[in-house]
């Protein structure tokens, strides 16, 4: 079995802004390139990134290094949907090079921004999805998040319970897939 270099996830202090949004950018043109208007994408840029972060404190970061090398991010804060409780918190994103997808580190991320959701006192945590993002969904439905709400201009939301998750998801994801198809 391959070693994989030792990883770090940490909270993000305001000098790190400049590394995530150059992995923001970077994560974007990876995952969104062939999904969404290549248009949009070629307006985008790191220091696009950088300024939407600087403005927006109302989440907070982690990231993660691998080795010595940034690898990914995820921000994380109390839910923005409208219809959200006190106690619900949302993943606002969570994004790794393809470099180092497939391989645990995104798991580890998540299960780093649930922990820091729940000491937040959140009890359910929510996150959006392009619903084209087939990886992405899949993902997410690995992580314990089922679908909760779709929205056809936008995306879909998914959601899951903290601490633990229900143990049979059986009915959830049959549901699902009798709504949006078996390949969902």
């Amino acid at each position: 079995m391959k070693a994989f270099p030792p990883f770090r996830i940490f909270p993000a202090a305001p000098g790190d802004i400049p590394t995530i949004a150059q992995l923001h950018y970077q994560c974007w043109i990876e995952t969104y390139t062939g999904l969404i208007d290549q248009a949009y994408l070629d307006q985008l840029s790191p220091q696009r990134s950088r300024k939407n972060m600087e403005r927006g404190d109302y989440r907070q970061f982690l990231l993660l290094t691998v080795g010595d090398e940034p690898a990914g991010f995820c921000s994380y804060c109390r839910s923005r949907d409208v219809d959200a409780d006190s106690t619900t918190g949302e993943v606002q994103s969570i994004y790794l090079l393809k470099t180092y997808q497939h391989r645990g580190y995104g798991r580890a991320l998540m299960e780093r921004a649930l922990t820091e959701l729940q000491q937040m006192g959140m009890q359910r945590v929510t996150l959006w999805v392009l619903s084209t993002n087939r990886q992405a969904i899949a993902f997410y439905e690995r992580c314990g998040f089922v679908p909760a709400y779709d929205m056809a201009t936008c995306g879909m939301r998914f959601t899951t319970f903290l601490p633990y998750l229900p143990q049979d998801l059986t009915p959830v994801m049959a549901l699902h897939r009798a709504i949006y198809g078996p390949e969902r």
